[in-house]
């Protein structure tokens, strides 16, 4: 169970409180109260969480709503363990997550949902949500998302004894890891194939998985950057098992030991916790130290039981048969096998394994319309292109041709100009020659008129003169001859 914060720490959001106005501002105040005060006596938080919803309601503000449903379902999850009641307010907060399109809200949600079905035992419901998480990642390009269903996938094959189907998706995830290239997912991920080896009963492949998963544990651990330390007490149980499992039950029990020690110092998840107790007291059992078997078996069994984890739950009652059927108490033995066989019946059988692959190939079949449905609208978009290109093309060479048509047309008309003017300029010549030439056979005429008349005037004076002397002359004749 988390840690609240002291409630002295609260009292500057409490002065925060009272001065704020009635908008978001408040409403983030009064979440954070209501996770400060989740933990402690009294109903402070609940009623925070009210105040927070109805200021959501009114104002419309979602996040604000999603999360305060989150938290009382938090609330009822880890307080009272009424995991009816969480998983209604989860739901709740997730329709509205949804409706908002607030994808990281809806992928917390779904963590909170998938837990309780993991308690539950309740791996149909939870393989529903993680298709559904893994389809929403996909959609997304989210490739951690991606990773992190893969391993849920993984896990819920897993619990269903279906080591093909876990290695595979336990696979998937290890190379999504490689891409994040994040140590802490990369030996996840080595844990989870190396799990699924596990199931599949090939120990010594699984411990080389499982052995460089712890050693990329402990080097991030070392370096004080493990920031899931239950990881380490987790891969240290899974070696014990292997090894367990093979047949080495000393080397296991060592493991298991390692394990229990780490859980003092880190925290660790109640079932992973209840599983450590369980199998070690399995061991001890083969060990024929029933004492310590007892012990270690009950504890788990009490951890268990609390939290309502249906698998572990299951594994103590098979357990406890064994110790019982060893130790000759038949009727405790007999007592525990019935309740084995009632509750290892409503986890795993044939129908709940045919869902489960019923839900797988829905996901696979509706990731394959998706597939196709983004490969047609890729060719329309690729076609769309195609006919845009081709009238940029058009209206390219038709822009060409009106430039090259307005070129060619500018180009006759600044010639025709220039022809028009040269033939004018040639006209205006003509016309000052022709105006020149006349003006010049005009001034020619004049003078050659002029020199007529000069010439004429000569000559008639000469001829004037001539008559005249001639005229003195002729009486002297006359007069000769009339006598």
């Amino acid at each position: 169970m988390p840690h609240a914060a002291p409630v002295e720490n609260s009292q500057k959001l409490w002065r925060a409180l009272l001065v704020s106005p009635a908008d978001t501002s408040r409403i983030s105040i009064q979440l954070q109260l209501a996770n400060n005060y989740l933990y402690l006596p009294g109903d402070t938080a609940l009623t925070l969480l009210d105040n927070a919803v109805a200021l959501s309601t009114s104002l419309g503000h979602a996040p604000g709503l999603v999360k305060a449903l989150q938290i009382r379902g938090t609330f009822y999850e880890t307080t009272s363990l009424d995991y009816s009641r969480a998983l209604s307010y989860y739901r709740q907060a997730l329709t509205l997550a949804l409706q908002a399109s607030s994808n990281p809200d809806v992928h917390d949600l779904y963590g909170n949902i998938l837990n309780l079905h993991f308690y539950r035992g309740e791996f149909i419901n939870a393989m529903r949500i993680a298709s559904d998480g893994l389809s929403l990642a996909e959609n997304t390009g989210d490739v951690a998302k991606r990773a992190h269903y893969h391993n849920i996938i993984g896990f819920i094959h897993l619990r269903q004894k279906n080591a093909t189907g876990s290695e595979t998706h336990y696979r998937l995830y290890l190379d999504l890891a490689r891409l994040l290239d994040d140590s802490l997912v990369i030996a996840d991920a080595l844990n989870g194939v190396g799990e699924a080896l596990i199931l599949n009963k090939s120990y010594m492949a699984a411990l080389s998985f499982l052995e460089d998963s712890r050693k990329i544990y402990f080097n991030l651990y070392e370096r004080d950057k493990l920031n899931k330390q239950d990881r380490l007490p987790y891969v240290l149980f899974k070696i014990g098992y292997c090894h367990g499992m093979h047949g080495n039950v000393a080397e296991a029990i060592s493991y298991c030991n390692q394990a229990l020690r780490f859980t003092k110092t880190t925290s660790s998840n109640s079932y992973d916790l209840a599983q450590y107790y369980l199998y070690s007291g399995h061991l001890y059992t083969k060990q024929r130290q029933f004492n310590s078997a007892s012990r270690l078996l009950r504890t788990g069994l009490g951890i268990a039981t609390k939290i309502g984890h249906k698998e572990n739950i299951r594994d103590a009652y098979q357990y406890m048969h064994e110790l019982f059927s060893l130790k000759n108490e038949y009727d405790s033995a007999y007592c525990y096998y019935t309740l084995y066989d009632g509750l290892k019946d409503s986890i795993i059988n044939e129908n709940t394994a045919r869902e489960i692959q019923q839900l797988e190939a829905n996901y696979l079949l509706a990731k394959k319309d998706t597939e196709i449905g983004f490969l047609n609208e890729q060719k329309k978009l690729h076609e769309e292109k195609i006919k845009k290109q081709q009238l940029i093309q058009n209206l390219s060479i038709l822009f060409a041709s009106l430039v090259v048509l307005t070129t060619f047309l500018l180009v006759n008309r600044i010639r025709l100009k220039r022809k028009n003017r040269l033939q004018q300029e040639l006209n205006n010549r003509q016309s000052e020659v022709f105006s020149l030439t006349a003006a010049i056979q005009d001034k020619e005429r004049k003078r050659i008129a002029q020199d007529l008349h000069d010439g004429m005037g000569t000559l008639l004076s000469a001829a004037r003169l001539k008559l005249s002397s001639l005229t003195n002359t002729l009486p002297e004749v006359n007069d000769t001859l009339v006598l």
